[in-house]
């Protein structure tokens, strides 16, 4: 209705866009339509401080507990619908599908995220309904979170600003003469074509960053379209329809919503600080998803007009009748009752404005978009201001009159107002005076040029060591941040079987009992004969992508198996028979689920019991020491690993590589948004103060950690996290330790990058110092034959990648000749694809995914963790 025409041709030629349904001249002003004030019908301005049965409200908790979901629910049955609950409860998953921290010559980071969401249970929705959104994201490229405004657009993330590195967003268009609709990426043309409207540059160089959505994810906007729609994903197919139901307004307010669960849980923004914006239909969609969801701290509305901002009841420019006649799906089907009825609909824009406070509230309006009514949108801001000083805050005054054109009134409080000189748009203007209001009340944001990301400063160590009761405190505050169980969950081992894959090593397969009902396969790798002593044992933590088939979990398994340990590995969720398809290298648990909020945390909460638990089914063998168990973690596996040797004593000895740089807030481990076991996780032990001290020193308390890195790893930063770094940690530890006893000692790679070194000549001496293995008694390691990766992975027939091929990662490894031959998923798969099928519920991601969501709703509604 609202978008100026050249956007369109600039989009397809000849083709007809979602924007073109009413040119910019509809915007404006059309005729047949009153513009005269003083022929305006008698009408009466709702009062959003008089209840629907005439009570006045008169205080602050009238109005919260009473009066403000009275006005909702108004909404929800006579225009926009109720939005069901069960997309209120979506599952929504979020994968970073881009970033670039030097975006726009330096000036920003950029990310671009796939939101993809869950249809409700039972709801089988039709294969072309919209199952996701892609979110633009900039914020300036500064040390700390940044404030955001977030808004739809209509044309395509590529419209936004003129930025080649952003992903083109595929559009909805009905070609000329044609009824049906076409979904395709758009011309190169359309590149920067909305860039004025959105001023991205303006407002990272003023500390803001940026969110934006194309609006056409979430639903078409055309007249029978709906079968494209995010609706149909919760709402029953064949269902008849209710009176209430929501509209593309509900969905498209519904998905600004979404976004905001996004953005709350990603570390470079400050979530506290969000304001939500849109212009002309998207003004609207943003006025009720403000009004619904208050964690949008402020609404930047501009130009929303009738069925937004504006006041329907004075039926001045557009009309009910308008508004349903040619978008009817905007709307419930209620909204049709109050066609030829303006001056009577028991909801206007003076109350929907009012839903924001007390809220920051900004009310933008053009002087030639009469078709808006200007002075609706003052009306307005002016009615909703009496709530907001019901609730204490300062608001434009009852009494003050509309501003002169290009004058901007209510700085000084709450609610601000303009009406600039113009057209039905949003301009340079628009965003100046957004920013300054916004200035005032949040402060000026960071805009200093950034620095590499090295971690908090680090604190000062501690005057005193922590004691047995301190020590037993953090390990109590660890399981309830983690929604960890009290005491390691009981093995339940289940034993299919094994074989003797090369000589002198058989391999067992098991599954033992992890959280919330699920079971995790692994391999056990085992001297073929069974000495008469109990053997040391390890645990394999395997890296991001990386599962029991990854050519370094077997070769460690087999060599160390050769020198008289019980070796167990393991798939973690949604690897390998744990993923949902049986895939290897898919990264699912990587997915943000944000719905119920404790998702991501309890992912790594159900990593680190998988880890806990190896341990538990290796000391329940009758073969293994339980003394002697030790755990060494690669990459995520590293992060994992150092976690879990925080929270179970039983661990003798921990050994962590490519990774264990422990971090402060905005580190790496902190702010690594695109792995959903860690971010959260490490931020959720926040509440132990000074975590990678606190950590280290509850592993120092349990036993010797060694730390190998790379000195050219930059996958987990070891170039600002090298030597310095963890001596400065080290400190910490020894301070907090009250000695240097189980302080972890360190050793870096020069030159190598990511890759790891279990099996290296370094790692082995160490672990067998620590766990005495038998078959390596009064050797010397360091004249044990060696061979480089590549050169094994050559004579096997591995088939090594493009990264893990380079001499800096892992075909440059000099590693421990162990005789290891080439093993694949299928030999250590625990079970046939048959068997497999019969028993996934109990293994794969998705069982997690139900079960973890149902006991995360529970314990909230429960009021407990």
């Amino acid at each position: 209705m609202r978008k100026r025409m050249k956007f369109a041709a600039m989009l397809l030629n000849a083709v007809v866009l979602v924007l073109c349904v009413a040119s910019s001249a509809s915007a404006q002003r059309i005729p047949g339509y009153l513009y005269d004030e003083s022929k305006i019908a008698s009408y009466t301005m709702l009062d959003p401080l008089r209840m629907e049965n005439g009570k006045p409200v008169t205080n602050a908790a009238m109005w919260n507990a009473q009066r403000r979901p009275e006005i909702l629910r108004l909404f929800e049955e006579n225009e926009f619908g109720r939005t069901p609950d069960a997309a209120r409860a979506a599952v929504m998953h979020a994968k970073i599908i881009e970033r670039n921290d030097y975006a726009l010559n330096g000036l920003a980071v950029r990310e671009q995220i796939e939101l993809t969401f869950d249809p409700a249970p039972g709801v089988t929705p039709p294969a072309e309904a919209s199952r996701s959104m892609r979110l633009l994201l900039y914020v300036p490229h500064v040390q700390h979170p940044s404030p955001v405004v977030l808004g739809l657009n209509f044309l395509g993330n590529q419209s936004v600003v003129d930025d080649a590195g952003i992903l083109p967003t595929p559009v909805w268009s009905k070609p000329k003469g044609s009824t049906a609709l076409v979904h395709e990426l758009p011309a190169e043309s359309t590149r920067g074509s909305g860039a004025q409207q959105w001023q991205v540059e303006m407002l990272l160089k003023h500390g803001y960053g940026l969110a934006t959505i194309y609006y056409g994810d979430l639903e078409p906007d055309f007249k029978d379209a709906s079968q494209y729609s995010v609706r149909q994903l919760f709402d029953r197919p064949g269902a008849v329809q209710a009176q209430d139901a929501w509209g593309s307004l509900g969905a498209w307010a519904w998905g600004l919503s979404r976004a905001m669960d996004y953005l709350e849980n990603d570390p470079l923004v400050d979530a506290s600080h969000v304001a939500v914006t849109g212009h002309s239909r998207l003004g609207k969609a943003a006025d009720w998803a403000a009004a619904q969801d208050t964690r949008f701290a402020a609404l930047l509305s501009t130009e929303s007009g009738h069925g937004g901002q504006s006041i329907q009841r004075r039926a001045l420019g557009e009309t009910v009748q308008h508004l349903e006649h040619s978008f009817p799906y905007w709307f419930c089907p209620a909204y049709a009752q109050w066609v030829g009825h303006d001056n009577e609909i028991p909801v206007d824009g003076n109350l929907l404005v009012a839903l924001v406070a007390p809220r920051l509230l900004y009310v933008a309006s053009a002087k030639e978009d009469e078709w808006s009514d200007p002075k609706g949108e003052f009306l307005s801001a002016l009615s909703a201001s009496s709530v907001y000083r019901l609730l204490g805050e300062k608001a434009l005054p009852p009494d003050i009159p509309m501003p002169a054109v290009d004058t901007a009134i209510g700085f000084d409080g709450d609610v601000a107002y303009h009406e600039r000189a113009g057209k039905h748009d949003v301009t340079s203007f628009d965003w100046e005076h957004y920013i300054v209001f916004l200035n005032r009340h949040w402060g000026d944001p960071e805009t200093l040029p950034a620095v590499p990301p090295t971690g908090e400063v680090p604190p000062p160590a501690a005057t005193h060591a922590a004691s047995k009761v301190q020590i037993a405190a953090w390990r109590r505050q660890m399981q309830h941040a983690l929604y960890l169980p009290g005491q390691p969950l009981a093995p339940q081992t289940q034993n299919f079987g094994g074989s003797e894959v090369t000589p002198g090593v058989t391999v067992e397969k098991i599954t033992y009992q992890t959280l919330y009902g699920l079971r995790v396969p692994a391999v056990i790798y085992r001297p073929t004969v069974r000495p008469a002593r109990k053997l040391p044992a390890l645990v394999i933590v395997n890296g991001h992508g990386g599962d029991k088939s990854s050519w370094y979990a077997y070769y460690a398994g087999i060599l160390y198996a050769r020198a008289g340990a019980v070796v167990l590995t393991y798939d973690p969720i949604g690897e390998g028979e744990r993923n949902d398809e049986h895939k290897t290298m898919t990264g699912e648990h990587d997915q943000l689920v944000f719905s119920p909020k404790s998702m991501p945390i309890r992912m790594g909460g159900l990593m680190i019991a998988d880890a806990m638990g190896a341990v538990s089914a290796l000391a329940a063998r009758p073969d293994v020491d339980r003394h002697r168990i030790g755990m060494m973690g690669f990459s995520m596996g590293s992060f994992i690993a150092a976690l879990t040797g925080a929270a179970d004593e039983r661990i003798h000895a921990l050994l962590l590589d490519g990774g264990g740089d422990l971090d402060g807030v905005n580190g790496y481990w902190d702010s690594g948004h695109a792995i959903m076991c860690q971010a959260a996780p490490y931020k959720a032990l926040r509440v132990l103060g000074d975590r990678g001290a606190v950590l280290y020193t509850l592993n120092a308390r349990r036993g010797d950690t060694f730390v190998i890195n790379g000195t050219a790893d930059t996958v987990v930063a070891i170039p600002t996290h090298g030597p310095e770094f963890f001596s400065m940690l080290q400190t910490r530890v020894v301070a907090l330790n009250g000695g240097e006893k189980g302080v972890f000692a360190t050793y870096f790679d020069p030159g190598a990058s990511h890759r790891p070194s279990w099996m290296t000549p370094t790692a082995a001496a160490w672990l067998h110092a620590e766990l005495r293995f038998p078959a390596w008694r009064g050797k010397k390691i360091g004249v044990m034959p060696t061979v480089t990766i590549r050169t094994w992975a050559a004579k096997v027939g591995y088939a090594l990648g493009k990264s893990s091929g380079r001499e800096d990662r892992d075909a440059g490894i000099v590693a421990l000749e162990a005789g290891v031959p080439l093993l694949t998923a299928d030999q250590l798969d625990v079970f046939s694809p048959p068997e497999w099928e019969q028993r996934k519920a109990e293994l794969i991601y998705a069982s997690w995914l139900g079960r973890a969501a149902q006991a995360a709703t529970a314990s909230t509604s429960n009021n407990g963790r």
